[in-house]
């Protein structure tokens, strides 16, 4: 039971104190790598969010319009 808790502590939960990885990420060198790719995934989410956005508020405009030149 014991050996479960420290497998799981060490190789599956994050840890706020070291960057949300896993001690054993951290310790083999990877934290940076996994810290890039959230990164950039983040940036990604943003780049879809800020494109959507700006594609729903073109269409709200474009009923607008449509819709002032049917009055």
């Amino acid at each position: 039971m014991v050996e479960g808790y420290v497998d799981h502590y060490n190789n599956v939960r994050l840890h706020s104190a070291i960057g949300y990885v896993t001690p054993t990420d951290k310790l083999e060198g990877r934290a940076e790598q996994i810290q890039t790719a959230r990164d950039r995934k983040l940036e990604e989410a943003r780049a879809k969010r800020k494109q959507r956005n700006q594609q729903k508020q073109n269409e709200k405009l474009i009923d607008n319009k449509t819709m002032l030149q049917c009055s």
